[in-house]
């Protein structure tokens, strides 16, 4: 169908469906009298005619007999008309005689056959006409105006990349966009009648309520906040929440936009992961082990526990460099790491501090326990076997007492220290440092 004039100081396209051409003359008349140049009128005798018009032209307002021949009478074709046009076809006015009244009158203005008005020809005049026109053109306007209103507010909540849900006042939802089906994986159109609290376990109602308060015309983003909801299958996803509500006159809903931030938070964890571990091997890097070193450190001021301080070294690694390459070289590297965090205890800190060299704290651990863990990894990583890497692997380890009271590079010195003896006592042992003295 042709789109139908929608200016207002534009011609108007009546169409005149009549099949008496006595009245369809005096119609014309009318209408050329009071709207002169401001109308263009086309003139039908049977319905095909109207349909085709319609169809080819764009017609703004159609002026409609009631007693049409052909079977179908003025009403049911119009209603015909609305049902195939909407409120994108033309304005319906019917024409009729005295005889019809009551009928007309009773169907006229129902939104469901589109009929805005009718006339009686018996009272009608050019003054008459020509207002009605003008009334009926001037309806259709506005019904398309909103019609289009609502189609985009339609298109922007069914493609906005947010999740979008309406609510009412118990939190069950009666409209979802596309990308909220898609977020909770729902098939299209099966979200409404869910309670909100279905998908968010522990949404309270009482945000609505609060909401629900403020009289102001329009609320939006009222709440926004992070939350764990659950989709259809019943997998997590980490979302923003951003609560809304709309009042109109009479009545009120509210909305629940998401966005999933799942990937963000993702994201931020890799970033957090890169800053405190060390690449190559997974471990805590020395930054991250200074930070929950300082915290063991508090623990034990309080608690009296001892602490130890363990330095690990592996044994002429520069040769496994040198001979076999960097890429054998890292290889050993993180197997070695493996090894000693599958036989630390869980509260035992263990980073890379550098190179070969590896650094883990033992808390509420003497010089005697720490020792005898030592020693365990040392048989450990001695039984080891690397591919592309024939020989057998040893490590050297140098062990101090930690004093809580004292800096950690105090303790750290001191373990390195006693490496520095292992080292000299031909590798592959253990060196612990002095007790430091009690008070």
């Amino acid at each position: 169908m042709a789109a139908p004039n929608d200016r207002r100081d534009a011609v108007v396209d009546i169409l005149l469906l009549d099949d008496d051409r006595d009245d369809a003359l005096l119609l014309s008349a009318m209408a050329e009298e009071q709207m002169g140049g401001r109308l263009r009128l086309h003139c039908c005798t049977t319905c095909t005619e109207a349909d085709a018009l319609i169809e080819q032209r764009g017609i703004d307002l159609c002026l409609v007999d009631y007693h049409l021949n052909g079977g179908v009478n003025g009403l049911q074709w119009a209603e015909q008309c609305h049902r195939t046009h909407g409120v994108m076809g033309p304005a319906l006015i019917l024409l009729t005689g005295v005889a019809e009244i009551d009928e007309i009158d009773a169907r006229a203005g129902d939104e469901d056959n589109g009929i805005i008005d009718f006339l009686v020809k018996q009272e009608l005049t050019p003054t008459l006409l020509a207002r009605t026109i003008r009334f009926a053109t001037k309806q259709q306007r506005l019904l398309r105006e909103m019609h289009l209103r609502e189609m985009r507010a339609r298109l922007l909540f069914d493609h906005a990349r947010e999740g979008i849900v309406i609510l009412d006042d118990h939190g069950r939802i009666t409209q979802a966009n596309r990308a909220a089906e898609r977020l909770f994986d729902y098939a299209p159109g099966t979200m409404p009648g869910l309670y909100l609290s279905q998908l968010i376990p522990d949404f309270s109602m009482n945000l609505l309520r609060t909401m629900g308060r403020d009289a102001r015309p329009v609320v939006s983003d009222s709440s926004i906040q992070r939350v764990t909801a659950f989709d259809r299958t019943g997998r997590r996803r980490d979302l923003e929440m951003s609560l809304g509500i709309v009042h109109s006159e009479h009545d009120h809903f509210y909305t629940a936009g998401f966005l999933d931030i799942g990937h963000h938070l993702a994201a931020v964890e890799a970033m957090r992961q890169q800053a405190h571990t060390d690449e190559l091997t997974g471990l805590m890097n020395r930054r991250c082990f200074r930070q929950q070193a300082d915290q063991e450190l508090g623990r034990a001021r309080r608690n009296g526990q001892p602490i130890s301080l363990m330095m690990i070294d592996i044994d002429h690694f520069k040769r496994v460099n040198d001979r076999y390459g960097h890429a054998v070289g890292d290889a050993v590297l993180r197997k070695v790491a493996d090894r000693l965090r599958q036989d630390r205890r869980e509260l035992d800190l263990l980073c890379r501090w550098g190179g070969e060299e590896f650094l883990m704290m033992l808390p509420d651990s003497d010089l005697s326990a720490a020792r005898a863990l030592a020693e365990r990894l040392r048989g450990n990583i001695e039984r080891l076997t690397f591919d592309r890497f024939p020989e057998p692997v040893t490590i050297s380890i140098g062990i101090a007492p930690v004093d809580p009271d004292q800096p950690l590079k105090q303790a750290t010195q001191q373990a390195d220290q006693a490496l520095y003896r292992a080292k000299e006592a031909g590798r592959n042992c253990v060196r612990c440092a002095a007790p430091r003295a009690r008070p």
